[in-house]
């Protein structure tokens, strides 16, 4: 549950502004100077690899700052930084065709190059949210055309690698033998929807600021806030207006704000798995007979 305090906003690349700060351009969209949000933790350094992988929080942040080949919306699987791909009949075979005039934050053109040395880069350094270990190999034919060849067929390939992994600038990670320890302001350096501002390191405070060049149009969101808030007392900032929106799984929320000119409440699917881990050193998590109970129960729910 997400409780919204004015105008109801989409995903952050495109959020609309709330009433108190909004102004319809001429063309008709409302921007919105700054969205301030709250997280219960510091999710760490948003590189793709220095970020934390405990949550969804620091794979958010890094999805703000670094693009994919493919995204998905309502529909399913959109194309992204690729504007079109084919699959070989075995499905081993993948040809992505980039759009054009894309650029990393720096200036430099993002290219088939870049796409290519990061599926193999990944292949020496993980990505903390995808495995890549299907990836035989990865080849730029030209500029804009990329070709992935995997080991073994992996039918989820378009959503779970093509469409999480962050494409990574080459002129930058190619010379960087231990990703998880570079920390420079380079490292957050993406063709994202937005650039880092500033970080504070433990105090779990973002800034981001719209990338007026991004590929897709500036954002409609000037600048987007991470504030650490600890999730008992994010209702509470949301009403004190130290943040603009609050997540809750709190179904009194949606009774307790209700649906009036100041806030809206907004249900959503959870969108997230829990694991459930046995310790199997101890009875009765030691019978396998009652694992397996509680796994047919879970599943007659």
């Amino acid at each position: 549950m997400r409780c919204w305090r004015g105008a109801r906003p989409a995903r952050p690349r495109r959020v609309p502004r709330p009433p108190r700060r909004a102004g319809l351009t001429p063309t008709g969209p409302r921007t919105l100077d700054r969205l301030t949000l709250s997280w219960w933790a510091d999710v760490g350094y948003p590189s793709p690899f220095a970020f934390s992988a405990l949550g969804p929080g620091g794979v958010v942040r890094v999805s703000l700052l670094f693009d994919t080949l493919t995204w998905k919306d309502e529909r399913g699987i959109i194309p992204w930084l690729a504007e079109r791909w084919g699959v070989t009949g075995d499905g081993l075979g993948y040809t992505f065709h980039l759009r054009p005039g894309v650029r990393w934050h720096d200036g430099r053109a993002l290219t088939a190059g870049d796409v290519a040395f990061s599926l193999t880069y990944y292949g020496a350094h993980p990505f903390k949210w995808a495995a890549t270990d299907m990836v035989e190999r990865a080849e730029a034919l030209d500029d804009l055309t990329v070709s992935v060849r995997l080991r073994r067929p992996f039918a989820p390939f378009l959503e779970d690698v093509a469409g999480v992994v962050p494409i990574l600038p080459r002129h930058i990670w190619e010379p960087i033998a231990d990703p998880l320890k570079y920390l420079a302001p380079e490292a957050i350096i993406g063709s994202g929807p937005f650039t880092l501002a500033s970080y504070k390191e433990g105090t779990g405070e973002y800034l981001l600021r719209a990338n007026p060049a991004y590929f897709r149009g500036r954002p409609l969101v000037g600048e987007l806030a991470y504030l650490l808030v600890p999730q008992a007392q994010n209702v509470v900032a949301l009403q004190q207006r130290a943040t603009d929106a609050a997540l809750s799984t709190d179904y009194d929320v949606a009774r307790t704000f209700g649906q009036g000119p100041t806030y809206r409440s907004l249900a959503t699917p959870p969108l997230s798995i829990v694991r459930l881990v046995f310790n199997v050193d101890r009875p009765p998590f030691d019978r396998a007979e009652f694992r397996q109970a509680l796994a047919w129960a879970v599943l007659a729910v």
